[in-house]
This record gives C-alpha cells, structure tokens and sequence, in this order.
C-alpha cells in the first residue's frame, strides 16, 4: 500500500469527500493526484492532513507498515 492509498482509505472510512479531506491543506486536484499516486505530498502536508482530520499519526503509519506487505 502506498500512502495515496492509504489517505483515500481514511477518507472514505471517514465519509469525507476530498474537498473536505483537504481543505486548507492542499488544493482538492492535488490532492486527489496524490491519491491517485501521480503526485507527491510532503512530510509536512501529510502530517497537516493527519492532524486535520484527527487521525491518530502513529495508528496510521502502524496500520500503513501493516498493509505494505
């Protein structure tokens, strides 16, 4: 699993559209080519996302090492 992947993941369990998944971190078309994995997101917007939409950081990367294999 990359980790486009894994944020659309945890923006659908949350019932969020990428506009309000993104909002006021990146732009919703950016955001969704990183989804789609044709576009890269920094540490830092990653984490803003994360933090954003109060998803636990250390779950996600536990869960995101899970499902990589």
């Amino acid at each position: 699993m990359k980790i486009g992947e894994a944020l659309k993941e945890e923006r659908i369990n949350l019932g969020m559209s990428k506009y309000q998944f993104s909002k006021g971190i990146v732009d919703r078309k950016f955001y969704g080519k990183v989804e789609k994995e044709e576009g890269t997101i920094s540490s830092k917007k990653l984490l803003l996302l994360l933090q954003k939409n109060d998803i636990n950081f250390q779950e996600f990367f536990v869960n995101f090492n899970l499902k990589k294999n």
